[in-house]
Parts: C-alpha cells; structure tokens; sequence
C-alpha cells in the first residue's frame, strides 16, 4: 500500500539538509511538512510469503563469525561526550559502538531567534577506547520570530531523536538507521569516513496505525536491505534506495498497548553477521534468512512465548530464549547444530517483576563468552550447569541506567552506562574471565515443581456448593500441574476468602438498585466485597498469590417470598460471581515454587567498580 502524496512543498526556511540528504521529495503523509530526502515505499513487487510452518525438520547451518571478538585487557571507563542522545553497540565483531549526538545552539538577534540543529555521528573503537573522528550527519537552520513575554510556544520539530531512536547498526558498523520521529519515519545513512543518506521512507502508513500497524523494530542488513516489523506482525525486507519492498511474511499481532513485556518478546533478534534472525510467531520460534525470507527451521514450544526474546550466542552456534510455561519463565539454551535444547532451567519469577522495553540493556539475556550469562541485568548463571553465579542488587541496576540507550555486543565484557557526576561507559570483564571465579551455587531453587507432593489448605466461607466448586477447581489445577497431594508438606497451596464492608448501598429503584421500583428510601442493603486468594506458601512464608475481587454491580433481583433477608441473598449473588470467576485465577497459579531459603543464598551485591581510570 502506497503512502497517499501530498505535493505541497514546504518553505525554504523550514529545513535545510546537507551530506546527501537533498534528493527530491516525494510524497508525504497528509499534514506533515515536506522534507527532502523521502521516498514514497513500493510495494508493486512484493511477494507475500507464508506463515511459518510447524515442523520438527532441523536443517539449520549456524551462522558462525569469521572474524575474532576484539576486547579491552582490562576493564574500561570512557567520559561520554555531553552532547550525544543516542547510542548502540555494532556486532560484537565489529568491535564499534555508534552514538549520535544533537549540537542545538539557539542565538537571539533583535525580536528573532536563530536556530542551529546539528547531527552528527560517532564511532568509538571498544577495545581500545578510542573515538574516531565524528561524521556530520544533517544540520537544519530557520529563525523565527520571539515568542512574546510569557508564552512558551516551541517551533514544532518533525524531525528527532530521543535515546532509542538508533535502532540498528549494520555488521561491520558502517551502517546507522534511525527512527526520526513518533511516527515510525526510518532514515538509512552510510558513516564510514563520509556519511551518506542512503533513504528516508515510512515502511508502514504513519496515517492509518489501527490497520496497518505500529512500527516496533528495524534492522540494518547492510547499506542496501533493511528489515522492518510492525505491531500488526508485518515483518518486510526492503531493498534500499529506492524503499522496495521485496518480499512480507505475517508473524501474527502484538499487543504492544496491553503487555508491557510484548515488544521485547515480539522483538526479532539478529545473528551475529545479520544474515538470520530469531523471532516468535505464536508459539513458534523460527529461524528466518534476512535476504530471502526463507524459514530455516523451527522450534515449536510447549509454552507460550516467553519474556525475554531470543538471542544468539556470540559464534552463532547457540540461541537463548524463554517460554512462559504455566506462568513460569523457563530459560532454553539451544545446541544450533542439532536444534535440541542443551539446557532448561525455570527462573525465579521476581527477576521479571519490572517491565523492560526492548531497547533496555539489560532486556533479556546476554552472552558474556561462552561461560556467562547475565539474565534481566540481575542474575548471572554459569551456562555449561545453568547453575546460579551471582544475584546484582536491583536498586544498582536503577541508579546505574541512563537516558543513553546502550544494546549489548554480546562478547566477553559487560558494557553499561553509569550516570554520577559525568556519563561514562563502562566496560568489565565479569568474575571467571580474568579470573578464577567461585564455583557455581548447587541449590535447589524451586520447592515445588512437577512431580513434587503439596497440601491444599481452603478456608473458604461460602455455602457448601461454592466450597465444592473452588475446592475441585484446585483440585484440578494441583493434578495439571503434574504434583500430588499430602499432608504436613513444606509447600501448600492456600486457599481462602475475606469479606469487606464497603460504603456502596443498593436501593430500590436505585443506581445499584434490586428488584422493581420503589418510593420507600429507606429500602435499602449494603453491598459487601467479597475476595478469593490462592497463594502458595513454603514453610509459611507466602512466595505467590493472586487476588479477585467480587462484589454487585447494576441491576440485581431478589425473592420477596424467600426466608433469607435481602441482604444474604445479595451475599448469595456476590459468592455465585466468586464461584463463576474462580476458574480463570487458578489457571494463573504457577507450576514452580520458589524457595526463598534457597534463593537468599545466591551471593548479592551491586556491580564492582571497574578497575580502570576514565578515558575521554
């Protein structure tokens, strides 16, 4: 679908670009300015491909590095320039990291403002420390007349960048594609010594984001194909420069409004020489070549799709990912050459608590060597045992994020933005590197798993067909789980109920009314809340729990004729909602339980300091 053109050039002194970006416009969307460089995306060859398919057929060739990892000796610190807004580390072999700054200079003359707006483009060599000359990108200059006295009106910028708007860096770092505005315009540059604009183009309508979907990644193949995917599961390769798309396969929708996890899980992940990419579809994590789209191989799951997306090992030959088995995050690392997974191992639920955007370092998993694993920024395992190594204390991961967005390279060092009284980069060999590391913890994490015996504990205050009902429910869910029951376990599973009074009053006739209309006021009942909780506990201490909530709401009627008040049967009403409801919160009960004795073991403590002086 063709962007509808808009032929109205905007004026002179609104944009003015240079290094390539001064090729004649095209169309634009309705009632945004004109700016050089955009091209209208052709979709006239397309070739619309199929759905992955569900097969167990493994034909798959690791995409393995030629090229050596280049790393610093030592740890490293490196005094970030003021002026950058944005940044993110090439393939681990590149042995670059690309950042851009924004130079904004407003001068005053007279009852005029005279703006500056620089880009410019910085590669840093990681191994060394050392930045190479920076590569101007675009400048913009137009003035404007000084807002009068107390008004605060800003020139409205259609171009910008914030801290994820570099969205990828091409294989050998020669390549930077950005989102240049909210919405989802892409811009394609070449920085090697002299930067280049390659295109600018809007890969999905920016007019109509209900149909055709939000853009929620980008990636560089190199100066000549980019691979795009939106909301709606449009993945699309385009040939670059002139914005073609060559082939679209669907990989089904994400909700990226309801699910704060749904763009990291939704989020492709490239092999280390960009030729393939990792990505779910469903429940199906497919191995797809970024050229020709091709599906290399599958991996159907037992689970749904889990909270951290794919990631390949540093020399290709290995993919971490989690499935979401019975709302229990399970890490798989998976032997490429043969497709069976080499290690599975459930995770603590408390290392998924917070929310983290695809963009966030620490997302997911990253590879430090072929060792170390470093799991949401917090915990670090031993990967030949899955055992855990150390447990990073979550308010130093808080204090150590910036606005500086920074993706891992996925080598031996662990690369972060510390933010104090400068912004520096940091980069650390991690214990086991450099040197000898303590042996990995042999706990056992998890209290209860499957094939584990539980208690069932219900204390529910309901009539005795309620009590039934919940109890065979929990019953149930115990048996899908795959325990068994007995008394006096360390483990139960709690069930149980409370009433609270509320100050909502239901009337006759009233807003919350029951029955049929009344003039009598004072013909009236409080309307109680009644709440279901399942937990489970381990020694007493409750790890898991859920809550529902139950109560009348609109209209309700009662038995003038009955024995019971009104209020019990308002109360009767209220447990026949709890009974109604129940199934659905124990479907929500885990199939793993933690055990916090356990789990206190693993060594904590914030990330060391990096044994290095700053480099600027």
């Amino acid at each position: 679908m063709c962007i509808p053109t808009h032929t109205q050039p905007a004026p002179a002194a609104v944009v003015t670009l240079i290094l390539g970006l001064a090729a004649a416009a095209t169309a634009q969307p309705p009632g945004l300015e004109l700016l050089p460089g955009m091209i209208d995306p052709d979709f006239s060859q397309v070739i619309d491909l199929d759905p992955p398919p569900d097969t167990d057929q493994w034909t798959y060739q690791p995409d393995t590095p030629t090229r050596k990892i280049r790393q610093p000796r030592e740890d490293i610190s490196i005094i970030l320039p003021h002026p950058i807004k944005t940044m993110m580390t090439a393939a681990a072999h590149a042995d670059t990291l690309i950042a851009i700054s924004i130079d904004r200079v407003v001068k005053k003359k007279r009852r005029t403002r005279i703006h500056h707006y620089r880009w410019a483009a910085h590669r840093l060599q990681l191994s060394t420390g050392t930045w190479r000359r920076a590569v101007p990108l675009f400048q913009r200059q137009w003035d404007d007349a000084l807002p009068a006295e107390g008004d605060h009106g800003r020139t409205p910028d259609r171009i910008h960048l914030h801290a994820s708007s570099l969205m990828s860096v091409g294989p050998t770092g020669d390549v930077a594609l950005a989102k240049t505005n909210s919405l989802g315009r892409l811009d394609l540059w070449k920085i090697k010594g002299k930067a280049k604009h390659v295109a600018a183009w809007y890969p999905y309508d920016p007019e109509n984001k209900a149909e055709e979907g939000q853009l929620i990644w980008a990636a560089a193949l190199d100066d000549q194909h980019v691979l795009t995917l939106s909301s709606k599961g449009d993945l699309i390769n385009w040939s670059m420069p002139d914005c073609i798309a060559v082939w679209r396969r669907y990989l089904g929708e994400t909700n990226v409004r309801t699910s704060p996890y749904a763009t990291v899980a939704a989020t492709p992940r490239l092999s280390p020489t960009h030729k393939h990419i990792a990505v779910w579809s469903d429940r199906l994590l497919s191995l797809i070549d970024c050229q020709s789209g091709d599906i290399l191989a599958t991996l159907p799951c037992d689970g749904r799709v889990g909270l951290m997306p794919p990631t390949f090992s540093p020399d290709g030959k290995e993919l971490a990912f989690t499935m979401n088995l019975d709302h229990t995050q399970i890490l798989l690392l998976v032997d490429l050459t043969t497709g069976q997974p080499r290690l599975r191992k459930p995770l603590p639920a408390d290392l998924f608590t917070e929310p983290m955007t695809s963009s966030h370092p620490s997302a997911g998993f990253n590879w430090l060597g072929n060792d170390l694993g470093l799991i949401n920024g917090q915990l670090l395992i031993d990967l030949p045992s899955g055992k855990p190594q150390w447990r990073f204390e979550p308010d130093q991961a808080n204090r150590s994020r910036s606005s500086l967005i920074l993706r891992q390279t996925h080598g031996p060092v662990l690369w972060r933005i510390v933010r104090d009284r400068q912004t520096r980069l940091i980069g650390q060999h991690m214990p086991g590197d450099r040197q000898a590391r303590e042996r990995p913890l042999d706990l056992k994490l998890f209290a209860a798993e499957p094939g584990s015996s539980i208690t069932l504990q219900v204390n529910v205050g309901a009539n005795p067909e309620t009590v039934k009902t919940i109890e065979d429910l929990a019953r149930q869910r115990i048996a899908y789980l795959q325990m068994a029951q007995a008394d006096n376990q360390p483990v139960v599973l709690r069930v149980s109920t409370s009433t609270k009074q509320s100050d909502r009053v239901a009337r006759r006739g009233g807003r919350f009314g029951f029955g049929h209309a009344s003039r009598d006021d004072d013909d009236e009942i409080n309307i109680p809340e009644i709440e279901l909780k399942v937990a489970w506990t381990v020694r007493g201490k409750e790890v898991w729990s859920q809550v529902n909530s139950h109560s009348l709401y609109g209209q309700f009627y009662t038995d003038e004729e009955s024995d019971k008040s009104r209020q019990q049967q308002a109360r009767d009403l209220i447990w026949k909602n709890v009974a109604a409801g129940a199934p659905k919160l124990f479907d929500r009960v885990p199939g793993h339980v933690v055990d916090p004795d356990q789990l206190a073991k693993i060594p904590k403590g914030p990330l060391p300091e990096p044994i290095t002086t700053d480099k600027k």
